[in-house]
């Protein structure tokens, strides 16, 4: 193998395996340009087939990681002060004794679950047949999405429940058959 660091060329070579790991979309990519993978797309870029394999760069899934970061305002505290044994014992008391407190409050959460569980059969149509709907996507792609989200076996809905204030000072909800009432979050 050739390469080069900062215009300084190198050749590397091995005498058993080499694993190669450039993650999710450069792996394929350096695998075929180095003429391993489907031999029909390779020749279309021009590449020549050393090794045929149909499977690379084939199936990708992404895989998105949600974080939630925040910082509190100065003298407010959260959940995280429970891990102290002193605050726990402290806020089970105030839970057992007034019902309120840090225990009274419904934290964050997470879930993952899917979306024909939680939808209509109609629902579930309706969004299969925008997912298949001509677009950019590979067929393969395409299809793979709309059975995901079909399935109730795939868990294709992440649901991140956070506690938050949403503001400071007075602001309005709209209440039902569309009327707004106000409320004072002091």
């Amino acid at each position: 193998m050739n390469f080069n660091i900062l215009e300084n060329f190198y050749t590397a070579s091995v005498k058993k395996e080499v694993i190669l790991s450039a993650g999710a979309l450069k792996s394929p990519q350096v695998l075929e340009l180095s003429g391993i993978g489907d031999p029909e797309v390779l020749s279309k870029a021009g590449v020549k087939c050393l090794i045929e394999n149909k499977r690379v760069g084939e199936n990708f899934q992404d895989h998105p990681l949600t974080a939630l970061v925040y910082e509190l305002a100065e003298g407010e505290t959260s959940l995280d002060i429970l891990q102290d044994p002193q605050e726990i014992q402290k806020a089970m008391a105030e839970y057992g004794a007034t019902k309120s407190g840090p225990l009274a409050s419904s934290g964050s959460g997470n879930c993952f679950s899917s979306y024909a569980a939680l939808s209509t059969h109609e629902e579930v149509a309706a969004i299969r047949q925008s997912l298949l709907s001509p677009s950019r996507r590979s067929e393969a792609t395409k299809e793979l999405l709309a059975e995901a989200l079909a399935s109730p076996d795939d868990a294709s809905i992440h649901i991140m429940n956070i506690a938050a204030f949403l503001g400071y000072g007075s602001f309005s909800i709209a209440g039902r058959h569309g009327e707004a009432s106000s409320h004072h979050a002091g």
